[in-house]
């Protein structure tokens, strides 16, 4: 099987959590997909960049018209079986972090590159065991958001790819570096189709994220299109292992966190702690009329 895999990441979520989000598409359904997209753009009359912390405060426009196109595509993916798209959220607790683990000192000054870098490879490799358990698998291609502290780093770029390919001999890379692109298509001028999908994997951290931490309540749109998220964002997070779901994520769409109790500095190379998930019943609430209080 021979895929694709674009990722980005939303830092400080609500002071506390750094997310990463890994969208993996196999190359065999790239050209579909990208014509969705790009239909849509069409519909919604919006050839620019979408990103979700843009997304009109009003609640009105274009850009939202293709938002909620873009998500309508995400969730029929799923529940049609289309196959197309498979997603991951990972997400990671600084409060709970030991950082003499990446670097000297215990503090969080000038790490967030080396932390980064360990926790992509800890998606990426879950993530290609977890959708394609039983399947030899060939990442032609990895494209990530342009960041700025990444493209310094002096191994992210090389690291991940090394380390799953020495590990596991069912994974395969095609490329021997992450590929950096500019998620404006118009400034991209190598890979501009990639951006586009870049601004898919955006929306999908941007809205995933709001559902569990109400990132902005005065927001409409974003608003909008997070509600419109919120059944698949609750049921992988409530029931992840469903086989049965209408929802279709089994083994597709994914949303962990890390770690579950505060790490401690031990005598070994790798770094113990468990995965779980929080939920999104602060956002259900609100969205069924359940809250009987708003102090926000």
């Amino acid at each position: 099987m021979k895929i694709f895999v674009f990722a980005d990441e939303r830092k400080n979520v609500i002071a506390r959590w750094d997310y990463i989000c890994l969208l993996i598409i196999p190359s065999d359904k790239f050209k579909s997909l990208f014509n969705d997209l790009i239909k849509a753009r069409q519909e919604a009359q919006y050839d620019y960049e979408l990103s979700f912390s843009k997304l009109n405060k009003k609640g009105t426009g274009s850009k939202l018209d293709l938002a909620n196109c873009w998500t309508d595509i995400i969730i029929d993916d799923a529940t049609k079986h289309m196959d197309r798209i498979y997603f991951k959220i990972f997400g990671i607790d600084k409060a709970k972090l030991d950082f003499s683990f990446f670097g000297y000192k215990n503090t969080p000054d000038g790490k967030y590159a080396n932390i980064y870098n360990r926790f992509f490879r800890t998606a990426l490799l879950g993530s290609l065991n977890y959708f394609f358990p039983d399947k030899p698998i060939t990442v032609q291609r990895i494209f990530h958001d342009t960041e700025g502290n990444l493209q310094n780093h002096d191994y992210f770029d090389w690291h991940c790819i090394k380390k799953i390919s020495d590990l596991n001999k069912r994974i395969s890379f095609s490329c021997d570096r992450v590929i950096f692109v500019d998620s404006n298509h118009f400034k991209e001028k190598q890979f501009p189709t990639a951006s586009h999908i870049i601004q898919l994997t955006d929306l999908i951290i941007g809205s995933v994220t709001y559902c569990i931490h109400e990132t902005n309540l005065s927001n409409k749109s974003q608003y909008e299109i997070a509600r419109k998220m919120l059944p698949l964002v609750n049921g992988i997070l409530s029931n992840p292992y469903d086989k049965n779901s209408s929802l279709g994520y089994y083994r597709k769409y994914d949303i962990c966190h890390f770690p579950k109790n505060r790490l401690k500095r031990l005598h070994e190379k790798r770094i113990p702690g468990e995965c779980y998930r929080l939920n999104c019943e602060s956002f259900l609430d609100r969205v069924t009329g359940q809250q009987y209080l708003d102090l926000k």
